[in-house]
């Protein structure tokens, strides 16, 4: 069964660096992807691409940009979580970079975890142009995938900008500013793959996990509305929406009975609206 995420400080950790999170990082989410989902049901889908939702649009879907350099989020910290939560996240984000890590090893007394993402980089599209395309084309309304999202007030978000990494540092600490101890001959021999475990003797409650691909981990989206029976372009507040997919162990395709793809081959995604304070 897929999993559901609700209102949670998994979903929110990275509002502070103004993104939004992807629970299970994945190299194949670019802009401008086309994400929904559904008020009334568990699920949301990666629907698909731009263009799959406009049709005889007079312009060219714009194309992403190459990855530059994320200043705004790289090398910058996110919020504060607790072990359990950031041992899952952690699993998550290691399997993405081709390795294996059981989140429930044993390998520190640490409490809390937090998160700096290293040479970030960005892939955007201009929110300009995505407005153009969608004014100069029409809306799928005869969609059988997108008209329930169209009429039905279920919600669909455009992916304009996405932060990829392939190095994660992870600081293990007790309490607010105290070390946590880490055992890294153990934690060296849990993690295998691709990913590389390093720590700095001088800060050994800080781990380096470094991959070879870079996974996308965060993203800026807007959400698009029907006014007078036009579309709109709404900025999604960082942290209100939060977006997982599910992967196999490689990496690369829906897991779970639950999976399932959109007709363009597009992963199983979840996707919910934050609502709430925060929960453990």
């Amino acid at each position: 069964m897929a999993m559901v995420f609700c209102s949670d400080k998994a979903a929110t950790y990275l509002t502070g660096l103004d993104y939004n999170v992807v629970k299970h990082p994945y190299a194949g989410l670019v802009p401008p992807a086309v994400i929904g989902r559904s008020d009334g049901g568990p699920q949301a889908e990666w629907l698909g691409e731009l263009q799959d939702l406009i049709k005889d649009s007079q312009t060219q879907q714009p194309r992403p940009s190459p990855p530059v350099p994320a200043a705004d989020i790289s090398g910058r910290s996110s919020s504060a979580m607790s072990f359990g939560m950031g041992a899952s996240l952690l699993s998550s984000f290691v399997g993405a970079l081709g390795g294996a890590l059981d989140a429930s090893a044993k390998y520190t007394n640490a409490k809390t975890m937090q998160f700096i993402f290293r040479e970030v980089q960005k892939i955007q599209v201009k929110p300009s142009a995505v407005s153009e395309y969608i004014e100069t084309g029409d809306l799928r309304w005869d969609s059988p995938l997108f008209r329930p999202f169209l009429d039905t007030g279920r919600q669909l978000y455009i992916v304009t900008e996405v932060a990829v990494a392939k190095e994660l540092m992870v600081r293990y600490e007790r309490g607010s500013g105290t070390a946590a101890r880490v055992e890294f001959p153990t934690l060296e021999g849990l993690v295998n793959g691709a990913v590389s475990v390093s720590v700095d003797s001088a800060r050994s409650h800080e781990v380096t996990y470094t991959g070879q691909t870079p996974v996308t981990f965060a993203f800026k989206c807007f959400e698009l509305g029907i006014d007078d029976g036009g579309p709109t372009m709404l900025h999604a507040k960082a942290g209100g929406v939060s977006l997982s997919l599910m992967l196999t162990m490689e990496g690369d395709a829906p897991l779970g009975a639950a999976a399932r793809l959109a007709p363009n081959g597009a992963p199983l995604m979840e996707l919910k609206k934050i609502r709430g304070k925060d929960s453990e």
